[in-house]
């Protein structure tokens, strides 16, 4: 029986829809060993930054970095705004935060908000005063750039292998993976930066001159040389700050060096700007959505497990938990004030992962972006990937007869858990291998 005209049967949507690709991403970034990865990453960044705050940046007063807090509320009270009304500035006279926490802005989105928080070293770089800052802000730029080539470029290598070819990988087989490829991704937004710092030193030498009067005619003759040389730094700030997952997401997906991460970074950042816009307000909103139902599970297992101790301690007892300690408040019972301090920890845990889980989704949903935008501008399909040199690579699977029946039956490809973490698919004609 033939088939009538202009009936469909099927709806290929991730072809008609390849943005759908990123519903995936941040399936993967609620994946527990993802949100586990990006806790991680936040407390090591911010223990480094509060290190070089209390030792060079501003050691007078003492470590002024905020410390990691718990999640305000899904919609934060007038009397409690998460985000302070003026940022004071780092100096001895006024000695405030260096750092705006992970959790402020919510609205804005996981998306725009860790984008925003791991670049404060380079933001804050620009009001610097003196050389203890400046040099502060360097050291806290290059510790955030290497902790996170290493814990970010795991959780890429998570998503990317998720979302090419539908496998998973355990925690510590992505971070042996990222590892390999720590110096391509750690040297890519290096050297973006050095290329930055470059094109300013024309500038400073030009500012120096200025001081004498001759040379400040001279440079007001010649400004607009000035002025290209500024459009040429910010120019390539923009790309840097735009382009830095897609230079840990080159190194997940294509195993490559920090030359090719840089070059895929400028060609996708600068190739179809209005595609990279529109990925990125759908990631927005998926973030959105993906970050509140993490909220609301992490406070409604924290509720659940007071609730359910209310029930055998009493509600006396549960209010002495939460009092002992909170606000200096003790009984003299060490016994009392350990346990107490206990379950505060544990809640904090808990809480912070929450706030974390903004990180572990900028680097899946940024190697989403990443394969979507490698496929308007290189033609690739979203599928291909490459693997390690000395990793085995994903083939054909072997037929063998069965003992039993007769019938030849495909023998499973066992993968190495440093590539994939588990059985492989047969290879496409479009996998890639190193």
């Amino acid at each position: 029986m033939s088939t009538p005209a202009g009936v469909v049967h099927t709806v290929r949507w991730q072809e008609l829809c390849p943005w759908l690709l990123l519903v995936r991403a941040a399936r993967v970034a609620l994946l527990i060993r993802v949100i586990a990865l990006a806790m991680l990453g936040v407390w090591a960044v911010q223990l480094g930054w509060r290190g070089i705050d209390a030792a060079l940046t501003q050691p007078d007063p003492g470590p002024s970095f905020v410390e990691l807090a718990s999640p305000p509320p899904l919609f934060a009270d007038a009397a409690e705004p998460d985000v302070p009304e003026t940022l004071p500035s780092s100096t001895a006279e006024s000695p405030g935060q260096l750092y705006v926490p992970l959790a402020a802005n919510r609205w804005t989105g996981p998306l725009v908000r860790a984008w925003a928080w791991q670049i404060q070293p380079l933001t804050r770089l620009v009001d610097a005063s003196g050389w203890r800052q400046v040099v502060g802000f360097l050291l806290a730029g290059v510790w955030t750039i290497a902790v996170w080539a290493l814990v970010g470029g795991a959780i890429a290598r998570i998503a990317a292998l998720s979302l090419t070819r539908g496998e998973t990988i355990g925690g510590f087989a992505a971070l042996r993976a990222a590892a390999t490829r720590w110096t391509a991704t750690a040297g890519a937004p290096t050297f973006s930066f050095c290329l930055i710092v470059a094109a300013g030193v024309p500038l400073v030498i030009g500012g120096l001159l200025m001081q004498s009067n001759l040379f400040a005619a001279v440079g007001g003759v010649l400004w607009f040389v000035a002025i290209g040389f500024g459009a040429f730094a910010a120019g390539l700030t923009l790309l840097h700050l735009i382009g830095i997952p897609f230079m840990w997401a080159t190194a997940a997906v294509e195993r490559t060096d920090a030359f090719d991460g840089l070059s895929r970074a400028w060609a996708y950042t600068y190739s179809r700007p209005l595609h990279l816009v529109f990925y990125a307000l759908v990631a927005t909103l998926l973030g959105l959505l993906a970050e509140t139902l993490v909220v609301l599970l992490v406070h409604w297992f924290v509720a659940a497990a007071w609730f359910g101790l209310s029930w055998g301690a009493g509600t006396e007892r549960v209010a002495e938990l939460m009092a002992v300690g909170s606000a200096g408040e003790t009984d003299g019972s060490v016994l009392l004030s350990w346990g107490a301090a206990s379950i505060r920890f544990w809640d904090a845990v808990l809480l912070s992962a929450a706030t974390a889980f903004c990180m572990g989704y900028f680097w899946s949903a940024g190697t989403g972006i990443y394969l979507l935008m490698r496929r308007l501008v290189d033609s690739t399909e979203v599928d291909e990937i490459a693997f390690d040199a000395s990793a085995p690579e994903p083939g054909i699977p072997q037929l063998i007869d069965n003992p039993a029946t007769g019938v030849p039956e495909t023998q499973p490809i066992v993968k190495d858990a440093g590539t994939s973490g588990g059985t492989a698919p047969p290879a496409g004609p479009n996998s890639t291998t190193e």
